[in-house]
């Protein structure tokens, strides 16, 4: 994750610097799966009075092609830490990201990356 809080892949030796989310967002918490075939990573959306959209999308290290595969619903989330309001995390399998935050509902979301 780049300074512009944007997310990059990049070889080991620092070559071939690319960023994989769109010029304009905020993403945050990049995740490998397993497998290493994906990366799944959030978009934390700003809105009036201090309330937060949280989305999460998988990208597809093959196509090079990013897919919502949670869409936030609107309102604060909570904080699970100091600043951390949610976290990504791959089911090991490798077939779905799962997100982890506070929620009156529930406190971990699966959603199918496939």
């Amino acid at each position: 994750m780049g300074l512009d809080r944007q997310i990059y892949t990049v070889d080991p030796d620092g070559s071939n610097l690319e960023r994989i989310t769109p010029e304009s967002g905020v993403y945050t918490w990049p995740a490998w799966s397993p497998d290493a075939d994906r990366i799944v990573y959030s978009d934390v959306l700003e809105e009036d009075q201090g309330n937060f959209t949280m989305s999460l999308f998988a990208f597809d290290v093959a196509s090079g092609a990013s897919t919502e595969i949670y869409a936030g619903e609107p309102g604060v989330t909570g904080l699970l830490a100091e600043g951390v309001v949610h976290y990504p995390l791959w089911a090991p399998d490798s077939k779905r990201g799962l997100r982890l935050s506070p929620s009156p509902r529930r406190a971990c979301r699966c959603s199918s990356a496939t």
